[in-house]
């Protein structure tokens, strides 16, 4: 549902880099003090250039994603809310089923950890610092529960589908870890047993053996636009370009729905995406040419 000509995707510019980047924390000003307490969207040097002269300083005490990122913040107050409530009517059942701590995981979006349960982090202490995924919250509230085997996945689908340590495989060989990879084989931290050595750079992926459903959604949005293209009678104005439908994310629902801050990627290269792990998604809602 994103639509670049409807302004989707000019928030990427300060939504792009993760809460914790070092960037997010420049601003300029004259002083340090000054720039520590007067800090602005108009005075925010994420590449460390000011103008009128004043100096670009690092570490002050705001962050530039606060100033859009209000939505996120007051759903975050809303979970605690909401399970401070709960906590308050509930007669403090100790059945690990219906533990409070159950349904904390880890994510960049309730509603994507909600329906990403199997493949999402469980953090069970409710502290943002367990999230590996650097810039997630721990959510409370979601309606993933450790207690049905939820998160058990996140061992193999938690990195990058780009980190090297998903192509490390046990075996007595290159040649047999190439051919023969499986699940039980994986060596994520380079440990193997049964005098076997962990091989990596092997033409395996372990999140091959599970992300079926993702590659099926590529697939799909491939063949849909395909399909469109050979429908379509090739209209060349800019508003109709099956390009100004391409646009980074992690999921083609959220992209979808986060027209203004998603990154747009007109070539159709998942390379193009800033975010790590990010995949050019066809055919989402949002539009370039609408601004």
């Amino acid at each position: 549902t994103c639509d670049s000509a409807k302004g989707h995707g000019e928030l990427f510019q300060y939504l792009g880099l993760t809460y914790e980047d070092p960037r997010n924390y420049l601003f300029c000003a004259s002083s340090y003090a000054e720039a520590d307490s007067n800090c602005s969207v108009e005075y925010w040097c994420r590449d460390g250039v000011c103008s009128d002269g004043l100096s670009c300083f690092g570490g002050v005490g705001c962050n530039i994603q606060d100033f859009f990122r209000a939505d996120l913040k007051a759903k975050k107050e809303a979970n605690h809310e909401a399970n401070r409530e709960n906590d308050e009517e509930e007669e403090g059942s100790a059945v690990e089923e219906d533990k409070e701590s159950n349904h904390f995981f880890c994510g960049l979006d309730w509603n994507v950890v909600s329906n990403e349960c199997s493949s999402a982090q469980h953090c069970p202490t409710g502290i943002d610092d367990e999230c590996e995924l650097k810039g997630a919250i721990c959510f409370a509230g979601t309606t993933c529960d450790s207690a049905k085997g939820h998160g058990e996945l996140f061992q193999y689908l938690g990195l990058t589908y780009e980190d090297p340590r998903n192509y490390l495989f046990c075996a007595s060989s290159y040649a047999e870890a190439d051919s023969n990879c499986s699940v039980e084989y994986w060596c994520r931290d380079g440990v193997c047993s049964d005098g076997l050595s962990c091989f990596g750079g092997v033409g395996c992926n372990i999140q091959d053996f599970f992300r079926a459903d993702l590659k099926a959604k590529k697939e799909a949005n491939h063949e849909a636009n395909r399909e469109n293209d050979e429908e379509e009678e090739g209209s060349a104005v800019e508003e109709d370009k099956e390009s100004n439908h391409f646009f980074c994310g992690l999921d083609w629902n959220v992209v979808s729905n986060e027209c203004s801050s998603a990154q747009h990627c007109p070539t159709g290269i998942d390379d193009e995406c800033e975010l790590k792990g990010a995949i050019c998604f066809a055919g989402t809602t949002c539009d370039s040419a609408k601004g």
